[in-house]
């Protein structure tokens, strides 16, 4: 875990689980933010972008992993 002067905390988690059907992938990112109930609308606002930048990552992670 780090915080910094934007977040108060950050932790990420990586797992791969062997499954019948290939590797499952989980990804788990928990970020804290600062500035009380302010902190909080800011995390829901950024939210969106950062679920968005995590399923570009996986797509691009699942393209290089399935490439022959």
């Amino acid at each position: 875990m780090t915080s910094g002067k934007n977040v108060s905390s950050y932790e990420i988690q990586w797992r791969l689980k062997p499954g019948q059907s290939g590797t499952t992938f989980h990804f788990i990112e928990e970020v804290g933010m600062p500035f009380g109930p302010i902190g909080k609308v800011l995390g829901k606002l950024g939210q969106r972008k950062a679920n968005g930048m995590v399923e570009g990552m996986l797509i691009k992670l699942k393209d290089l992993t399935e490439k022959k």
